[in-house]
């Protein structure tokens, strides 16, 4: 029975080569475009997934019009976080992050070290995400100015074995950074 079908296909195939390479054709990009946007959803949907809250997490973005080119930013003006939080009811928390750059020195400048992936955020960021500290408090981690967060690759480069809690580092112009260190990144771009 099996045999018969596959002997009427393959006369088929062979009759109608037109007809044949058509409905070929046609199945290979239909497969092709279903596994490509499969693959594509997979992807933006598993973004942030080890965070216990990412069903409720959100980001705002901008977009920018200049001449006839689209573009979308990440970066908000600060005042859109205390409007957002005063005129969205549902909203719960609101933290913002922003991404900055800068030479960064030990107390004494005996290391300097130029930094690409720095953040700047604000207390509320350990509420809505989950990071793991290794040492020092998530509660007062960012509780004051000029407190930093490190990761553990950042805490031993700059300060080797030694426990970074109550050390000191400055930025550019002085900015002085107190710092506790945490096991992951704080932010992936």
């Amino acid at each position: 029975m099996i045999r018969n079908f596959l002997k009427v296909a393959l006369r088929n195939l062979v009759k109608r080569k037109i007809y044949s390479f058509i409905n070929i054709f046609g199945l290979a990009v239909a497969l092709t475009a279903s596994l490509v946007i499969f693959l594509f959803v997979s992807h933006e949907v598993s973004y942030d997934q080890f965070h216990s809250k990412s069903d409720r997490v959100y980001r705002f973005v901008r977009k920018a019009t200049i001449g006839e080119q689209q573009s979308t930013y990440a970066p908000i003006n600060y005042a859109l976080a205390d409007l957002a939080i005063e005129n969205i009811p549902f909203l719960e928390k609101v933290t913002r992050v922003a991404k900055f750059n800068g030479l960064v020195s030990t107390t004494d400048y005996s290391k300097e070290f130029r930094e690409s992936q720095m953040f700047m955020t604000d207390p509320s960021f350990f509420e809505v995400f989950d990071v793991e500290f290794v040492t020092g408090d998530q509660k007062s981690a960012l509780s004051d100015p000029f407190k930093v967060v490190l990761t553990e690759s950042a805490a031993e480069r700059y300060f080797g074995d030694e426990n970074p809690l109550g050390k000191v580092l400055t930025r550019n112009r002085g900015e002085r950074f107190s710092g506790q260190r945490s096991s992951k990144r704080l932010a992936k771009e």
